[in-house]
């Protein structure tokens, strides 16, 4: 029998086998003929030259360079083929690929995943005057990054005016989004690092004598910064130093070692993690570790429900000096610690006299996995997909 297809679109950097099985799409592949196309260098063209997304060992997996020749490519598809984008179109030539799609009578979806909270969601009344300062700050800062948001949120605005043309057949929603007029048929699904926790796996070696860094890739990475052709804020070789002497310290602390949970952009075959001290780095087992850590560390990573599923202790940190810059994602982290009512510190500072890490508010993160992580508790996102997108 001959199976239905899909056809992923992604608009950015597809990491290989990360993302391969962190969308499921390994276990799609059982049941539907599954394509992935990555698009970034025709949505994101001033990367082109970079030595990502060129080709993949995965056959499945095709990168695109020509506009016209992924236009003729859609041409030769027949109409039952269904494309699942992995993102909402947030740039002008993203949203004239998905018309481009659609006019041709595909079925199309939309994934909109919300795993981090929003000031709204939480009844925070931000000051008009200071919003205002803050956002001009960004401007100054970060203006393409600042530009890039006001393009989002005009196509934002258009999907909302006219959502017969814009609306997508199916809206993936994860999350604490509502319903909206722009969605039409929503399936709810889970936040992709809870529905990687309900994955049969190879159990790490038991040990929970160790503290958890989530590494957010320390600017040495391509980052969404990249994507508007802005550099990091940070000083990489600074930020590094002063994160070790942190780490250096924690140890002597607790009198433990630290481990490294590898940032996806990262080689997954380091081990040994040298510009963080030499440390013991894992790729693609954060889930396992967090289980079994002391407590974990992180300046603010999605990631980071793992923490909350499994109720472990979250230290943020973050450089007042090197991050100050960084206007909207300092103000958020700020609000995101302080919603899981967990401690926030600045590196900067001597800190030797920090109280110890041992507990969690069990009704924050409870209500956090309710409404940011867990959908369906017993059903993987693929299961949900294959019900409702036959």
């Amino acid at each position: 029998m001959k199976k239905n297809k899909i056809i992923f679109i992604h608009f950015n950097r597809f990491l290989d086998k990360f993302d391969w099985q962190r969308y499921e799409l390994d276990l799609l592949s059982k049941k539907f003929s599954v394509e992935v196309h990555v698009l970034i260098n025709l949505v994101h063209p001033h990367l082109k030259n970079k030595r990502y997304s060129h080709s993949y060992d995965n056959k499945k997996v095709k990168v695109f360079d020509s506009l016209s020749y992924w236009k003729n490519t859609i041409n030769n598809y027949k109409e039952d083929h269904h494309f699942i984008f992995q993102t909402f179109p947030y740039n002008y030539t993203a949203l004239k690929m998905f018309l481009f799609i659609k006019s041709k009578g595909f079925k199309t979806s939309i994934i909109y995943i919300n795993n981090l909270p929003t000031y709204k969601d939480y009844g925070y009344k931000i000051n008009f005057l200071k919003s205002i300062y803050n956002k001009t700050l960004s401007i100054i800062f970060r203006p393409k990054h600042s530009l890039a948001i006001l393009n989002k949120n005009i196509i934002l605005y258009l999907f909302k005016l006219f959502p017969k043309k814009f609306s997508p057949d199916y809206s993936l929603v994860g999350g604490s989004i509502k319903k909206k007029n722009y969605f039409n048929r929503m399936v709810r699904i889970n936040s992709w690092d809870f529905s990687n926790t309900l994955r049969k796996k190879k159990k790490l070696k038991r040990q929970s004598n160790y503290i958890l860094y989530i590494s957010d890739g320390e600017t040495r990475y391509q980052s969404d910064s990249q994507l508007w052709n802005t550099k990091r804020v940070e000083d990489t070789n600074l930020y590094l130093k002063k994160l070790n002497e942190f780490f250096d310290l924690i140890e002597k602390k607790y009198n433990t070692k630290i481990k490294i949970a590898a940032h996806p952009r990262s080689s997954c075959n380091l081990k040994i993690d040298n510009r963080l001290g030499g440390r013991e780095n894992f790729y693609g087992r954060t889930y396992e570790l967090t289980r079994n850590a002391r407590f974990v560390i992180s300046w603010g990573s999605t990631a980071l429900s793992y923490a909350i599923l499994t109720k472990k202790p979250i230290l943020f940190i973050y450089s007042k000096i090197l991050q100050k810059r960084n206007i909207s994602w300092n103000r958020f982290a700020s609000f995101y610690s302080n919603i899981l009512k967990c401690k926030r510190l600045n590196i900067d500072n001597q800190f030797k006299k920090i109280d110890i890490i041992n507990e969690v508010d069990s009704n924050s993160y409870n209500y956090f996995i309710k409404n940011y992580i867990i959908s369906d508790k017993f059903k993987p996102n693929h299961k949900i997909i294959e019900k409702n997108l036959v």
